[in-house]
This record gives structure tokens, sequence and C-alpha cells, in this order.
């Protein structure tokens, strides 16, 4: 009897998952770049903390650079959809910036709790570790919250002076 190829299995008999191989990639990564920084973790570390290959990091992510990007993009994707929601909101300004700084407290805490950590340790490096391609998304949050800014200065609630 010929063995199905329908569910291909990978080491000991476990099914592949390419969704789960990834996200044990991601959340091995977050807590040993949160916990090392970027430079102090070999691949072969992320790999074994995942209980994958270390050849799955390049397979899926294309390298452990853009492992980490893939962490702190997503974090920054997070943030930009949920603040984005506050842009067309016609609530006064101060309540705006209350729910701003709670979505990025919730998110960046309670939501990816190893995020500040691994931003405060790129900063204190002096290298921009996930480079410009995470960027774009944070700066993504801008837009929103310069939209919410100029409506709420152009209703008189905050003073024109005060730019984003």
């Amino acid at each position: 009897m010929k063995a199905s190829r329908a569910h291909p299995k990978n080491g000991a008999g476990r099914r592949r998952d390419a969704a789960r191989t990834r996200d044990a990639l991601i959340a091995a990564g977050t807590g040993l770049f949160a916990e090392h920084g970027y430079d102090g973790v070999p691949v072969a570390t992320i790999a074994a903390k995942a209980k994958v290959n270390k050849a799955m990091i390049n397979y899926h992510f294309g390298g452990k650079r853009n492992l980490y990007v893939a962490i702190v993009s997503a974090t920054f994707s997070e943030i930009v959809s949920r603040v984005e929601a506050l842009a067309d909101s016609s609530r006064p300004a101060p309540d705006l910036l209350r729910d701003l700084v709670a979505i990025v407290g919730d998110t960046a805490t309670r939501r990816s709790p190893h995020f500040c950590t691994m931003m405060l340790r790129e900063v204190l490096s002096g290298e921009s570790t996930s480079s410009s391609r995470c960027w774009p998304s944070r700066r993504g949050c801008s837009a929103p919250c310069s939209a919410s800014w100029s409506a709420a200065s152009a209703r008189g609630r905050f003073a024109r002076s005060i730019r984003c």
C-alpha cells in the first residue's frame, strides 16, 4: 500500500502546517529579540525555540532580518488599523487623543508585550534593524492622527500652533 501524499508529514510523523510554523517562528523570535536583541539571537536559537528546522526561517521569511521586520510590521500595522478608525470620528479631540494613547498602549503592552522592549533595544543600538520596510507602516500612523488633529483644531478643540 502506498503512503498518501495528500497530507505530507515531516520529522516524526507530524503534518506540515505552514501557518503554525510561521506563528511558532514569530512567537519564538519575538521573545528572543526582546530578551537578547537582534544581534544576540542566532537563527538556530529561534528555530530551536520554535521546534522547527532553522531552514524554515529562510523558507517562510527569507531570513532573520525579514522575520524581525515581520514582527515589527505586524504591530505597527495593528496600531495603524486601529488608529484609522479614529480619523473619521466627530468626537471631541481630547477624547480622540485619549483613545489614541489607549490604542498604542494596549497594542504595545497587552497585545504585543515584547514590542516596547524590541523598539527600545533598536533605538539604543543606534541601528535600524527593522529597516525602512516596516517604517512606512509606522509613518502610516501619522496620517490618521494628523487628520484627527486638523479636524479638532478647525473646531477649536486644540491650539492651532501645536503641530503633529
